[in-house]
């Protein structure tokens, strides 16, 4: 998948994806479940005031090409009759992908967070580049074992990544 072409220095490091790689494959998926052609996405765009769509900008938008606004993320939503979390869901509309997500450089955050997060059941403190804290809002303390087995986990699949990466640079 490109990078988002808003931000074309940013490339997702091998394992893991930015969010418009998500949110690329959810609305690709989401047309397919609910078996509409990207041309009848493209005319219900339309009808709700987004002049610029096409059937090409559908497949642009699948395949993370195209950048979409606000507006037209919340009118895809409606279209694709799919819940806006979903859309933006790094674990795919089946639940199916566990690869974490790059936020910027140094900054990549497990998909079982951002999951939570895109769920409004935690916050993400951002403190500095590769620095970050999820905390686990009142009334969801349900999911700070999964949140906590996602950032221990990340935290072991980094720490070899480290060590293998210094023991090729030794090499």
């Amino acid at each position: 998948m490109p990078a988002n072409p808003n931000r074309s220095n940013l490339e997702a490091p091998v394992g893991t994806r930015l969010m418009s790689a998500v949110l690329a494959q959810n609305v690709r998926a989401a047309r397919r479940r609910r078996d509409l052609s990207q041309e009848q996405v493209a005319a219900r765009m339309k009808q709700l005031a987004h002049d610029t769509w096409s059937r090409v900008a559908v497949s642009s938008v699948e395949k993370g090409a195209r950048a979409i606004s606000a507006d037209e993320l919340f009118s895809l939503s409606i279209v694709l009759s799919t819940p806006l979390p979903a859309l933006c869901d790094p674990a795919g509309l089946e639940g199916e992908n566990t690869e974490p997500i790059c936020f910027g450089p140094e900054t990549t955050v497990p998909a079982a967070v951002v999951h939570e997060w895109i769920a409004g059941r935690v916050r993400i403190e951002f403190l500095a580049p590769g620095s970050y804290t999820p905390h686990v809002l009142p009334g969801f303390q349900h999911v700070k074992p999964t949140v906590e087995k996602a950032m221990d986990e990340y935290s072991r699949l980094a720490a070899e990544e480290r060590s293998k990466s210094q023991k090729r640079k030794r090499r």
